[in-house]
């Protein structure tokens, strides 16, 4: 049972049974039920799968096997910028929810350039302002979405409100079962999908240019959302 039988095992699955703990353990918290059983029980079943399932996706990589999720990282657009250098490939549809979530989240200053500039409430916004692209950060279960205002070419369009002098803002919603969730939002410059992982999702950097400095900064999931690990400055060389 212990014995390795020389596949790669399904990291996903252990990824998004992981998951389901971690939102188990969530709801017990909000609903205000007792999580300590939880907590052990599931480290318990954690670690036995650990020992049972063979090596990790790095020792896997090692032997010459590729993971199941290294597949669809290789097809998945990984890097966004604010300019038309890094243009969205494949883009994809802006569900209701997700585009909820989008009107939701319009700072202050938007919303007065919106109503302004545009004749809109927030809630009018439709989703044509908006492009996403598909990414899995948890695993293959289930698609997450890197949102960004869309470009309409049109110096006067009514979406103009959302861009910055050089920045635009950037949203990562995470497809939690059949709902969804926003995890992070910034403006920034770029972002980017690393490879790594904290908590079973995918770490992500985002970077930011003045006339003079480069900041970048490296945001990893803490069970709940995404948060700031690293920040770094440097002149521009």
């Amino acid at each position: 049972m212990g014995i390795w039988n020389g596949k790669c095992p399904d990291f996903e699955a252990r990824r998004k049974q992981r998951r389901s703990w971690v939102y188990s353990g969530r709801e017990a918290r909000e609903s205000g039920g007792r999580t300590s059983d939880f907590n052990m029980d599931s480290k318990a079943i954690f670690l036995a799968l650990a020992v049972l399932a063979g090596p990790s996706a790095s020792q896997c990589q090692s032997l010459g096997a590729t993971p199941p999720a290294a597949k669809h990282q290789q097809r998945e657009q990984t890097t966004f910028a604010s300019d038309t250098n890094e243009p969205v490939q494949k883009p994809a549809e802006v569900p209701d929810e997700v585009l909820q979530i989008l009107r939701d989240n319009l700072g202050r200053g938007v919303v007065n350039c919106i109503e302004n500039d545009a004749g809109l409430t927030p809630q009018q916004v439709p989703a044509s302002w908006f492009v996403a692209s598909e990414i899995h950060l948890d695993g293959r279960g289930e698609v997450d979405l890197i949102v960004r205002p869309q470009d309409m070419i049109q110096s006067q369009s009514l979406n103009r409100c959302l861009f910055g002098a050089h920045a635009v803002p950037f949203w990562v919603v995470g497809q939690i079962g059949s709902k969804y969730e926003l995890l992070f939002n910034a403006l920034a410059d770029g972002l980017r999908i690393l490879n790594s992982r904290r908590n079973g999702y995918r770490n992500i950097q985002i970077w930011s240019l003045t006339a003079v400095t480069l900041t970048t900064s490296t945001l990893k999931f803490d069970g709940y959302q995404y948060r700031l690990s690293d920040h770094k400055k440097k002149d521009k060389p």
